[in-house]
């Protein structure tokens, strides 16, 4: 099978990495940060845990709900059923989108960097590392860092 990079380490390059993974692909992943999730991460302050981007995952597909709740499973999964309510522009709360909140949801007790964390175990993820530029040739793609010194070949690149 080919070798295939992917550009970002989220939620969407995570779950790519291992459909592609699945398949027999070869896969590396570059990430700018330190650590994985992208928008879905967690902060901690003042003994407080918080997501500061994704407040949840939403269910709604059996493929969703088989990726939480058994390949990925952590034991601190949290199924949110009551309604999540939502600010308005002018800072009124209100109960949010009623179709939304019948659909399942879910968190972690530890923050949604707990999915993150588990999806990004076996994957070969090169963190700290900001692809700078790409440049394609017959034969793939070359990835360049900050100081133009080449990353990776790869067949295929995938940019998330």
């Amino acid at each position: 099978m080919s070798s295939i990079t992917i550009i970002g380490a989220g939620s969407s390059g995570l779950a790519a990495a291992h459909a592609l993974k699945d398949k027999g692909h070869r896969v590396m992943l570059f990430e700018k940060s330190d650590a994985p999730g992208g928008r879905a991460t967690t902060r901690n302050r003042d003994g407080f845990t918080y997501d500061h981007g994704a407040q949840y995952i939403k269910g709604g597909s059996p493929i969703t709900t088989d990726l939480i709740s058994r390949r990925f499973y952590v034991d601190d999964l949290i199924d949110i059923r009551k309604p999540v309510w939502i600010f308005d522009a002018q800072g009124h709360i209100s109960e949010g989108d009623p179709a939304q909140n019948a659909d399942p949801k879910w968190n972690y007790r530890s923050g949604l960097i707990t999915l993150a964390k588990r999806m990004a175990e076996g994957l070969d993820i090169r963190f700290n590392t900001r692809v700078e530029h790409i440049e394609y040739h017959i034969a793939g793609w070359h990835l360049f860092d900050e100081q133009g010194a080449q990353l990776s070949d790869a067949e295929r690149l995938l940019i998330t």
